[in-house]
């Protein structure tokens, strides 16, 4: 009898033995799993950072590129020009210029054509152009605005800086200056944000936006409640596309329901604004 129950705690031991070797090689078995994963994980965040530093080298290499070949085009019309026995340099750049600002006045006028074409003058294309943004026609103001804005920005920035000062034409300038991507004029934009002028403060607004500024984010949002539904439209607009969101804001809702929308923006900024990052 003591011998039968000695075999069976003998088989009940080998039995709990075994199960704990299966337990512990199982157990093993999903730590290993773990440590695979997370080292696959690692690996797959370090090529997705290293794909994107390849394609933003690549980006930067085909703009040198692009730049390069555009300063040699520019090389080559030089030498063409020197070589012309009919006009001297100057008289040939100005009358060309001349001609290219008086294409302006055609709504048909191809606008691509004039940018390609003004770029070749270096500054003396903005210089040209900056008398255009101070006729009173609206359209012709923005084929002159259009246009500008095409130009190389090392061409266009120093000129329109300044300009910023002045009344009949700041406007048109900052919203150029959002259009050029030059960000170095940041700054500068930024002491343009108080001031009387609502037209233009709006439009000095969305051109920070335009260059990743986050100062020109409440100054919109402030603009959700301004009188005039279109300027409120715009800011919507704007707000909207770099953001994602709406917050259930009305731009032609009644006054209450606009307070209320408005409020809803105010708050996300004031708990978002640290950690908020512009869309690529």
């Amino acid at each position: 009898m003591i011998r039968y129950s000695l075999l069976a705690i003998r088989s009940v031991l080998t039995i709990v033995l075994a199960l704990t070797i299966v337990s512990c090689s199982y157990g093993q078995r999903i730590e290993e799993s773990n440590s695979r994963f997370k080292e696959l994980e690692d690996k797959i965040i370090a090529l997705t950072k290293e794909l994107k530093e390849l394609n933003q080298r690549l980006n930067n290499e085909q703009k040198v590129s692009e730049m390069l070949k555009f300063e040699l085009a520019l090389l080559r019309k030089e030498l063409l020009e020197i070589r012309s026995p009919s006009l001297s340099p100057d008289q040939s750049t100005t009358e060309r210029l001349t001609r290219l600002i008086q294409e302006l006045s055609n709504p048909a006028s191809d606008i691509d054509k004039l940018i390609f074409e003004l770029r070749k003058f270096g500054k003396r294309g903005p210089l040209a152009l900056m008398e255009s943004l101070k006729k009173p026609d609206v359209e012709y103001r923005q084929r002159v605005e259009r246009v500008f804005s095409g130009l190389l920005s090392e061409d266009a920035a120093s000129i329109l800086l300044p300009a910023l000062k002045d009344p009949l034409v700041r406007t048109s300038v900052a919203r150029i200056l959002g259009n050029l991507k030059d960000y170095s004029v940041r700054s500068e934009l930024n002491s343009y944000l108080l001031g009387d002028d609502e037209d233009f403060v709006f439009v000095v607004a969305e051109a920070l936006v335009k260059l990743n500024d986050k100062a020109g984010i409440p100054v919109l949002i402030d603009f959700l409640k301004k009188p005039g539904s279109n300027k409120r439209a715009l800011a919507f607009d704007t707000l909207h596309k770099i953001t994602g969101l709406t917050l259930n804001y009305k731009y032609y809702a009644e006054q209450s329901e606009l307070i209320e929308g408005v409020k809803r923006w105010e708050d996300w900024w004031l708990k978002n604004a640290s950690t908020f990052t512009f869309p690529e």
